[in-house]
């Protein structure tokens, strides 16, 4: 009798941390929903688009941070000619 409670007492707790963790992966699955834009909008979107879509996202965000670095790095080149051509002027 002891036996099958213990049983009984492990299968609730299995349960339980179960429920628990299907419950945390799904509220991380509307947490990664909400931050894709299209996709806050869309309750019942499938897991595996809210992978792929945070995949694309992913990718413009990287491309867009590598577009606007080259350009920083364009714009100080920019600035330092500016600078070097105020001292000249300035030395004149």
């Amino acid at each position: 009798l002891s036996n099958n409670g213990d049983y009984v007492a492990k299968r609730k707790n299995h349960n339980y941390l179960e429920r628990k963790r299907r419950n945390d992966l799904r509220s991380r699955f509307l947490a990664l929903r909400d931050q894709v834009p299209g996709l806050a909008s869309c309750p019942k979107t499938p897991k595996v688009v809210i992978l792929s879509k945070s995949s694309e996202y992913l990718q413009s965000l990287i491309s867009a941070e590598q577009r606007m670095a080259a350009e920083k790095r364009q714009l100080r080149l920019r600035q330092m000619q500016l600078l070097r051509q105020i001292a000249q002027l300035k030395g004149h």
